[in-house]
């Protein structure tokens, strides 16, 4: 695995930078966890503390939560509120922004909301393999990808650093429960290729359309819970 350093936008297609205060994110995280809940209690009827988000895999499966009826994609999305807006929306990420040469922008919003997250157990399949955004419906937009629960570096996105500036061999699936015209990157990386960027509290991530990735996670011990969204450039 390549080791960690000051990732740049332009030469990796990736960056972390600083986004929310801690007052921010614990409020932000107020809010994605009441999401999930939401969820757990309409479908399994129960509420989960944060020790039991991490530790779903060992036991949401016996608990009989329907893990794929209840996470389809249009119950992981919402329009958010406009506290949540506003804290998201902020000075540091229009700087991040003007880094990567964006200006002005708008929220991507397929009609499900424009915030949404992700619940990935630590077996391979349940995030998807790598791709990009330039690959699949969703072109040209920016991702910012922020961890809320679940901070090993082994539950972190999985990425290519440059692989935004090369082409590589893709193939698209006839078998899959992830979007069906999506494209999928038709081989394996090797560890060298790929990296985990380790990530703190009220950091995120911006990626370029471009840039290969997966969510899946295949060595931890725990689940993570993350927000996304994604920025069109106008």
């Amino acid at each position: 695995m390549m080791g960690q350093n000051q990732f740049s936008f332009g030469r990796d297609g990736f960056e972390i930078f600083p986004y929310l205060s801690r007052e921010e994110f614990s409020t932000v995280k107020v809010f994605a966890i009441g999401m999930l809940n939401g969820l757990f209690k309409q479908y399994a009827d129960r509420v989960l503390s944060e020790e039991e988000i991490l530790t779903y895999h060992s036991w949401g499966a016996e608990a009989g939560v329907p893990h794929g009826e209840m996470l389809r994609a249009k119950n992981r999305h919402t329009h958010a509120n406009e506290e949540i807006r506003s804290i998201l929306i902020n000075g540091a990420l229009k700087e991040m922004l003007a880094r990567a040469g964006v200006d002005k922008f708008q929220l991507w919003d397929e009609g499900l909301g424009w915030l949404a997250f992700r619940f990935i157990r630590p077996r391979p399949g349940d995030g998807y393999p790598f791709s990009c955004k330039n690959w699949g419906p969703a072109k040209q937009v920016l991702s910012v990808w922020l961890p809320i629960v679940g901070f090993a570096q082994e539950l972190m996105i999985h990425l290519i650093p440059g692989s935004h500036l090369k082409e590589y061999p893709k193939y698209l699936p006839t078998d899959t429960h992830f979007t069906k015209d999506e494209y999928r990157l038709d081989y394996t990386p090797s560890e060298d290729e790929c990296l985990r960027p380790q990530l703190s509290e009220g950091e995120a991530l911006l990626f370029h359309p471009k840039t290969l990735h997966a969510e899946e996670i295949q060595k931890g011990t725990q689940t993570r819970f993350n927000l996304e969204f994604r920025i069109v450039p106008l």
